[in-house]
Formats: structure tokens, sequence, C-alpha cells
């Protein structure tokens, strides 16, 4: 199995700007997400001001940083997976959308640990809609740092 690092680069214009989806917006210019044969460190750790990537429809990767100034937002029919590691300092945003669902995976099934660092903030706001956040490790989930999980969505151990 290849390791690969993607680093937000924010190169990106109009519309898309701020798109998780297209690969110019990462460097090397690759969207990060896992295939068989590579797993994906995903970097959002540009410094200076504030910004918001957002994430449409499926992904996943191994292991995702984020700084403070760093906001993901994951909506629509979105199913955001990160199968080893957060070290969040920023702001994760699950949000669900009109006839559609979002979801957080911490961990998959075949994930013996996943460490859960948060000294930032996960909101998961359902609504009428449905958003999850579901912690899938199956020995262990550790969760460490003294960030905030807000929930009006629905958060389950599998």
């Amino acid at each position: 199995m290849t390791q690969a690092t993607a680093t937000w680069a924010r190169t990106g214009k109009g519309t898309f700007r701020f798109s998780w989806d297209l690969a110019t917006n990462w460097s090397p210019a690759a969207v990060p997400n896992d295939t068989g044969a590579t797993v994906y460190k995903a970097l959002l750790t540009q410094g200076g001001s504030a910004y918001t990537v957002v994430a449409s429809g499926a992904h996943e990767i191994g292991l995702l940083q984020m700084d403070a100034n760093a906001t993901l937002t994951i909506n629509k029919t979105g199913d955001f997976t990160i199968d080893n590691a957060l070290d969040n300092a920023g702001v994760i945003n699950v949000a669900a959308s009109p006839g559609g669902f979002s979801e957080l995976n911490l961990g998959t099934a075949s994930t013996p640990s996943f460490s859960y660092g948060n000294s930032g903030t996960i909101n998961v706001n359902g609504g009428v809609n449905l958003a999850f956040l579901l912690f899938n490790a199956t020995a262990t989930t550790e969760l460490v740092g003294g960030g905030v999980i807000n929930l009006s969505g629905m958060a389950q151990h599998q």
C-alpha cells in the first residue's frame, strides 16, 4: 500500500475554488481519495486567513490534519470517511441538505483503533434532514484534546 500526502493549495478559481473535489486545489494536483493502492494523508494546514473547504460526495482518506484557520464542510449526499486518525484544530461541519444526508465516519469496520485529536469543533447539523457522526473502530476509539462536538444530528459508535 502506498502512502501519499495532499496539501491544500487554494489555487482554484470561480465557483469551485473551495471544492475538495478540484485537483488544482491540492499539491500535488490530485484529489485525496483512497484507492486500493493509495492511502492519503490530507493536510488543511495552509496558514494565513480563515478558509472553508467544501466536500460533496463520497470520500475516504487515511488521515486528516487541520489547522485552526481551516473549516471543512461535508454536505449534500456526502459520506466522508477518515480511516486512521484525525488531528483537528479547526472546524468540521457535517451539514445535511434537503433530500440528502451527510456522514463523518471516524474509522472503518477494519480499523482496529482510531486516534481522534480535537482541539477544534465538530458540528453535526441535521435538523429535519440527516447528519451523522459515526465512530467505527473495532477495538478502541481514543478521544484526546479539549475540543467540542455539537450535535443536532446523530452520533453512533458501531
